[in-house]
Parts: structure tokens; sequence; C-alpha cells
């Protein structure tokens, strides 16, 4: 049963090669790791559903952080409504935060270099407080149970403060189901909204 569910998720996924500079309207989760599990693949994208009254969002994969980064730097910054959920692994978090912040300052020089990465799009609007992205959160899906005591720190911590958004930690369906109840109360909160910590354990 899992893997035709994964089977689903994946067929219904599109490559970076095939999306459009920008991706409007409708839900997007947009998926950072070189080989995602098929199985934790479909159980994530069922419970973000929850973030959108049930609608299942449209995946949107990138194999690296390299590639997200190159399209993100793409997108409008600035004054704009974030429209997309980043989810990536724990390998691929650190990079992806580190390309975030960088959107969302200017600096670029703690990135890797990469020839293929455009520059920064100009600032549109007047930002009151801070300068927002496409990105509304990061999703960090943790396949080993032993790195979660860490990785937890650093999203709360380094991981928050470079990236300049809230990044939630998945461990088991009970986080994972938090992850949909902290988003969906960020957009209403009037001040930002601390996640709460679950720890939780991907049926693989």
């Amino acid at each position: 049963a899992w893997q035709d569910a994964g089977a689903m998720a994946c067929a219904g996924a599109v490559m970076e090669g095939q999306m459009a500079q920008t991706i409007p309207g409708g839900p997007v989760v947009l998926w950072c790791e070189i080989k995602p599990v098929p199985a934790k693949q479909a159980e994530v994208m069922q419970a973000l559903s929850g973030c959108y009254d049930g609608i299942r969002p449209q995946l949107y994969h990138f194999p690296t952080p390299a590639r997200f980064t190159r399209w993100l730097f793409e997108q409008p910054r600035g004054d704009v409504n974030p429209w997309a959920l980043l989810v990536v692994g724990w390998r691929e978090a650190k990079p992806s935060a580190m390309a975030l912040g960088a959107a969302r300052t200017g600096d670029t020089s703690s990135l890797r270099p990469d020839a293929r990465r455009p520059q920064l799009l100009p600032i549109t609007g007047n930002p009151a407080n801070k300068v927002h992205t496409a990105i509304e959160s990061m999703i960090i899906v943790l396949e080993k149970p032993e790195h979660e005591d860490r990785v937890l720190q650093w999203a709360q911590d380094a991981g928050r403060t470079t990236a300049s958004l809230d990044i939630h930690v998945v461990t088991d369906q009970a986080s994972l189901d938090n992850v949909a109840e902290s988003i969906i109360a960020a957009r209403n909160a009037e001040v930002p909204f601390t996640p709460p910590v679950g720890r939780v354990t991907l049926s693989l």
C-alpha cells in the first residue's frame, strides 16, 4: 500500500526543468532532496494538504540545493506574499537555509560558487519589517532518529536565524500533523508564531 501511494505522489511531481519561473495560483510544495523516499513523500504531502483546506498541493522537485537556489533567485522578493512550502532532507537543510537568507539580505558571500546561479532580482515594493521571498516555511523531514536532537537544536537556533523564517522538524506522524496546525496558526497570528516541537518517526 505504501509503495502504491508513493508511486502516485511521485507521478504527480513536476521536475525542476518543467517549472515556470514563477508558479501562480494554487498550493505549492517544493521538495529539495536528492532522492526522496516515495512512501515518506506521499505521507508528507497528504498531511500538508491540511494547510490548504484539504486541497492537495502541487509538488515540485529539486534534486539539489544548488538548483533550488537558482530557482529562488529568479523569484520576486521584498513586499511579496510567500506562496510555497519548502520540504528538505537534513543534508539539504543548511544550504537551503543559507539560500533563503541570501535572498532576504542580498548577501551571497556565504553561498558556494555557482556560475549558473542568476543574480537576485531587485527588492520590490517597500517591505516594512523584512524582505519576504516565495517561501513561507521550511520543513525538515528526518529519516534517522539519532539526528533528531542535533537537528532540532539547529532549526530553533542557527537555522531560523539564517533563513529568517520558521523551520519545522518532522520525525513522525504526530509532528507532521503539528506542522500543518503550526503553519495555519502562523498565517493567522499577528506576531511571529513559534511552532511546537514534535517528535515523530515516519513509516518508511
